[in-house]
């Protein structure tokens, strides 16, 4: 079993702010016990909360630019601590940013290098890149969760385990509201759920609401997901096991694997296609997007961009790879396909081929 292990800001830091690696130490030690048969994959945060006391801050910056400046002096402080403790396993460090996941060769390039660390049985360890990207830092990825789906999905893994500091999803802020219940099983993730994880913890710049993004990307992706305590002891064996945490059951409304799944979560679309009501009901039941049904393209995107089509509305129905340039969309936008051949000797009747089509 593959399974993509997500450690938490909240989780590995103290009260003061700074590495627990006492709590490191009990992780691994668990991952080290259930490695027999299953390949982990952590993706961890805490290079800032190793790094600020190395460069004398008694607590963490806000400015962006020195929380850069701790992540690059906590990160190797990050790393030599996991290689210490996983003394009879081999560990690798993986730096990624958003722009590895959008650019497709470099999508396939850090697919290929996860999957040769994990066929010579080393664990690969992955956070942002803080140094050059502020995402995370930002809270964009969600300290790291949008990251773990990420990768889960791109690595087609079996389960994506989410550790934190509460024991999965409950109807309230179970801090605050006495009678919040807990939710041990989610099939869908719909606005009620969301409207259930609202709120912020203090430690990490992500919440309960990135956490459920987050389950959303992997368990449409195919990989069921589990939000757990991880201070608790014993809980990445009892949340396999289906013991602990709230389980997200795989999407029942079809999975989105392959290259869709490339282009629904990880290319960024470098522009927008608006289309009529035809062309949005026909790319929704998995048709390739016609130049006839297409009102207006923005952005400047070229030929093999990933784009948003969007109906009139401005409501996103769908990402895809466009065959045209926005300009060229613009000469053809609203002519059908024998009309557009004659007049421009353009090549493609469709401006997005069904298979490069995500509905979203």
């Amino acid at each position: 079993m593959r399974i993509v292990l997500k450690l938490g800001t909240a989780l590995l830091a103290k009260n003061d702010g700074t590495l627990d690696e006492a709590r490191i130490k009990k992780l691994a030690e668990q991952v080290s016990s259930l490695s027999k048969g299953n390949d982990f994959i952590i993706i961890s945060s805490g290079a800032i909360g190793a790094g600020f006391r190395q460069l004398g801050f008694k607590k963490k910056p806000r400015d962006i630019v020195l929380l850069q400046a701790c992540a690059a002096a906590g990160q190797p402080l990050l790393m030599g601590t996991y290689s210490k403790i996983f003394k009879k396993q081999k560990v690798a460090q993986v730096l990624l940013t958003a722009d590895d996941f959008s650019d497709r060769k470099r999508y396939l390039n850090l697919r290929n290098t996860i999957m040769a660390l994990l066929e010579q049985k080393i664990i690969p360890i992955i956070n942002e890149n803080d140094v050059v990207s502020v995402r995370e830092i930002e809270g964009a990825f969600g300290d790291n969760d949008e990251l773990a789906a990420l990768v889960a999905s791109a690595m087609q893994a079996d389960k994506l385990l989410i550790l934190t500091t509460v024991d999965g999803l409950f109807t309230g802020n179970p801090e605050i509201e006495k009678e919040a219940e807990f939710i041990p099983r989610v099939e869908k993730i719909d606005n009620k759920i969301l409207a259930m994880a609202q709120g912020k913890n203090t430690s990490g710049r992500g919440g309960m609401a990135t956490k459920i993004n987050a389950a959303k990307i992997a368990t449409t992706a195919g990989v069921e997901t589990i939000i757990a305590n991880g201070k608790k002891d014993g809980t990445i064996a009892k949340a396999l096991a289906g013991k602990c945490g709230t389980l997200f059951a795989i999407s029942s409304s079809g999975t989105v694997t392959g290259k869709k799944n490339w282009i629904a979560f990880s290319g960024t679309p470098k522009g927008t296609i608006k289309v009529n009501q035809g062309a949005a009901d026909a790319v929704a039941s998995g048709k390739s997007l016609l130049p006839v049904g297409i009102t207006s393209a923005s952005g400047g995107f070229k030929r093999g961009d990933v784009i948003s089509i969007e109906n009139e509305a401005g409501k996103k129905i769908a990402k895809a790879i466009a065959n045209y340039s926005n300009s060229e969309i613009e000469k053809i936008k609203g002519m059908h396909s024998a009309e557009i051949k004659k007049k421009f000797g353009f090549e493609y009747d469709e401006a997005a081929f069904s298979a490069n089509i995500a509905v979203v």
